[in-house]
């Protein structure tokens, strides 16, 4: 199993600012370094779905270069990702790229409509998956990122809780459910993107979860009573232009929701170093 991790600290990661749209994904071929499985998540969480790493990487702004690493955090507010009362902070710790589903947390954890662009079709899980069952085919990765999210007394709106035309505010009955692909959106403005352009369908939505299908109500949400933390790691798929396929890996970053301008980001992730691009 290969994996890229960021860390700031050895200078792995470089800034750019730019504009931002959300785009579409594709592959090709190549490969990424070995695994470098990071540590546990910074203070103690109350229950968890998946693995914590911190690392480090560069935080984006614009019209310059400005240092910052990982741990990043941002917190939701109400009526912000469907909140009714309290907070959600959001601590992201690190990210890591694998072409490769060997040592997931969740070997499992893909969404059923998870898809990338590839070699001309759509594929959908798992045809995205090669032929010996522990890889992607060629030029198909899967960023991993990995988050603390604790309740500061959050509650989501219920099904109870209706709006002026007398409709559901909310998906379920109990107020400590959240949506794991509410957390967080990977965005891509890279000339390829903007040359074409891609009207941003949601950026790169959530394709993998560590605690898909952990509960009944539905398969990406997590519990969270107030006081409470969770580590969780969401993954988006993503290919490479200079390898066949749609992202330009110097131009992604991580947002709260969907952003046009770099400042809006949370941090930049810059994927295009050699180290992942070539074998």
């Amino acid at each position: 199993m290969k994996i890229f991790s960021f860390n700031s600290k050895k200078g792995w990661a470089v800034l750019a600012a730019a504009v931002l749209l959300l785009s579409l994904s594709a592959c090709g071929e190549g490969a990424v370094p070995p695994v470098n499985k990071g540590t546990g998540a910074p203070g103690g969480a109350a229950q968890s779905d998946g693995p914590s790493t911190p690392q480090a990487s560069q935080n984006s702004t614009e019209g310059g270069e400005t240092e910052a690493g990982f741990p990043v955090s941002y917190t939701i507010k109400p009526p912000s990702h469907s909140l009714r009362a309290g907070k959600l902070t959001c601590t992201f710790h690190g990210v890591r790229l694998t072409d490769t589903v060997s040592g997931l947390d969740n070997p499992e954890g893909f969404r059923n409509d998870a898809s990338i662009y590839c070699g001309g079709e759509s594929l959908r899980y798992p045809d995205f998956i090669a032929e010996d069952g522990e890889h992607f085919v060629p030029g198909v990765y899967l960023l991993l990122v990995d988050v603390t999210v604790k309740s500061q007394d959050a509650e989501s709106f219920t099904r109870r809780d209706l709006n002026d035309l007398g409709q559901s505010r909310g998906e379920f009955d109990d107020p400590y459910l959240f949506r794991s692909d509410d957390l967080i959106c990977l965005v891509d403005l890279g000339p390829r993107v903007s040359s074409a352009g891609l009207p941003g369908s949601g950026g790169n939505d959530m394709d993998y979860f560590s605690g898909l299908n952990r509960r009944g109500e539905h398969p990406v949400v997590f519990r969270l009573e107030p006081g409470e933390s969770i580590d969780l790691t969401i993954g988006f798929l993503v290919s490479d232009a200079q390898q066949g396929g749609d992202n330009e890996f110097d131009w992604l970053y991580l947002a709260e929701g969907t952003v046009h301008n770099a400042k809006d980001a949370l941090i930049h992730l810059d994927l295009s170093g050699e180290e992942v691009l070539k074998k």
